[in-house]
């Protein structure tokens, strides 16, 4: 999937699951300031377009989730060594 050119419906369902999985159209909606994922919705049937403006915010959300990820790992493997050595 990273080589393929993916329509405006896979690329929204890709990056909405992986931010937020199962429910992700709702949790995509309040974090885009939008009232309900009805919009969300139009855009995954093709009613309405996704405008420009929303992919940079998904991706500034990506990003901020990524950040976050990696600073949780960064913690948990560092107290997981702590850990590991007290037991030793």
């Amino acid at each position: 999937m990273k080589n393929e050119k993916l329509s405006d419906q896979q690329l929204l369902t890709v990056s909405g699951s992986a931010l937020y999985g199962a429910r992700w159209q709702t949790e995509l909606a309040r974090d885009l300031g939008l009232s309900d994922g009805r919009r969300v919705r139009q855009w995954l049937s093709g009613d309405r377009s996704v405008p420009i403006g929303v992919w940079r915010d998904i991706d500034k959300l990506i990003n901020e989730r990524r950040g976050l990820l990696l600073n949780a790992s960064s913690v948990l493997n560092y107290n997981k060594s702590i850990s590991e050595s007290e037991a030793k």
